[in-house]
């Protein structure tokens, strides 16, 4: 059976992971020179409050190819106890429009086993990123060859799309994504940004709104624009404090959708976007 691995920037709990067969190679970030593994050391929660309180801005690292060796390694020991032989290997990755972490994993898998280990660029972050692996370890259960599956995940990774409101523009000025004399008119304006994740796997800002009331407004608009496949999840995510997320949820039912499951955004992705982000993420139709 192929086995799975992800980074962490798919923000997918260790634990429910580790029971699914998933293995999470983690990425790291910095704050205030001290350096940090991402779902390790710190909960979300403790991260935002960690930048909160110091004013300090987060700079986050690819997966190095080492410990994306190492985790190769792991995974086809632990397949080999299992089921007595090497398993084939599929190692899914944070955008590479947004991370070095695939190219760290090509290069891991050319030195560990080329033919045995298949790498994706999810195009995608976080929850995005968790509805194509869990895609994938549902083909692998099935017993579909991990060449197979790449496929398949080629397909669907189109198809994968993530709104958000943010809170602030300071985040996304401070990752490069927007000017800064953009994002200290936006604020002075107290504009919330929209976002989304475009095919190529890269953010752009949609839009900026008056309020945090409008700008989730604006995401559940453009959610409903898309439609979705209700065989996948409709995700609602959200990187610190709740407000935000319930008020996006409320908005949902009132259209008869209710989020399969709320998720937490992550260190990685949350040093972009900042506390009070919320948003959707799911799956649009197959297109005839």
């Amino acid at each position: 059976m192929t086995r799975i691995i992800i980074d962490s920037a798919s923000d997918y709990d260790r634990q429910e992971a580790a029971e699914k067969g998933i293995k999470v190679v983690p990425l790291t970030y910095t704050v205030d020179q001290k350096g940090y593994t991402d779902g390790v050391d710190l909960t979300s929660d403790q991260f935002f409050a960690l930048l909160e309180r110091t004013g300090a801005f987060s700079q986050t690292s690819q997966v190095s190819p080492q410990a994306a060796v190492d985790a190769m390694v792991e995974a086809r020991e632990e397949g080999k106890k299992e089921r007595g032989h090497a398993p084939e290997l599929l190692c899914m990755t944070l955008s590479s429009a947004l991370s070095g972490t695939f190219n760290s994993m090509e290069l891991a898998a050319k030195m560990v086993d080329s033919e045995h280990i298949h790498v994706v660029d999810t195009r995608s972050a976080t929850a995005g990123a968790r509805i194509l692996a869990d895609e994938a370890l549902r083909l692998a259960n099935q017993g579909m060859p991990a060449a197979q599956i790449v496929r398949e995940l080629e397909n669907l990774r189109s198809r994968v799309r993530i709104f958000a409101s943010l809170d602030t523009l300071e985040y996304l000025k401070r990752g490069g994504r927007i000017p800064a004399t953009a994002a200290a008119v936006g604020d002075r304006a107290q504009l919330k940004p929209i976002i989304s994740v475009d095919q190529k796997g890269a953010v752009g800002v949609l839009s900026a709104t008056l309020g945090a009331n409008r700008a989730v407004a604006n995401v559940v608009k453009r959610f409903k624009e898309c439609s979705f496949d209700s065989s996948y999840p409709v995700y609602s995510v959200y990187s610190y404090g709740t407000e935000n997320v319930e008020l996006l949820e409320r908005k949902l039912a009132k259209e008869g959708v209710i989020a399969t499951r709320r998720l937490q955004i992550g260190p990685v992705i949350g040093t972009h976007v900042g506390p009070g982000a919320a948003g959707v993420v799911f799956v649009e139709p197959k297109r005839d």
